[in-house]
Order: C-alpha cells, then structure tokens, then sequence
C-alpha cells in the first residue's frame, strides 16, 4: 500500500470511529479541488440518492465532521 492510499484509509477509518454520520445520510460523495497547499480531499454525505439521477450527488450536501472533515494531500 502506497503512502496515499494509507493516509486516505486512515482518514476515513478516522471518520468513521470519531465522527459517525447520521443514519439519515443515504449516500456519500467524494471532493477532490487544488490549493497551494496540494489537493484538498473531502467526504460529504446526502440524505438522498436516486440511482437513475445522476445529478443526485449536486443535492444538498451534509459535512457532519468537526475536526475530520477534510484532508490535504501533496
């Protein structure tokens, strides 16, 4: 396993223990941007999901992380 993939794992194994989403969330979606730190990797989630929308990850999106919510990777 490569550094990156272990940082990303730890990260969501992080979430996952400390900050567990609510059971109204359906579906989760995955941000990628660039900043001059390096790439800014975020999770979000949606308490909808419609498997013939695909649109549906442009509903309104939850962050319910407090101190997890986002990771940078150079």
């Amino acid at each position: 396993m490569n550094s990156i993939q272990l940082r990303l794992e730890r990260w969501l194994q992080t979430i996952l223990l400390t900050e567990k989403p609510s059971e109204k969330i359906v579906a989760f979606r995955f941000g990628l941007s660039e900043e001059e730190e390096g790439y800014l990797v975020y999770l979000a989630g949606s308490e909808k999901h419609d498997e013939m929308d695909d649109d549906w990850a442009s509903y309104p999106l939850i962050s319910w992380q407090k101190k997890n919510s986002c990771i940078v990777m150079k």
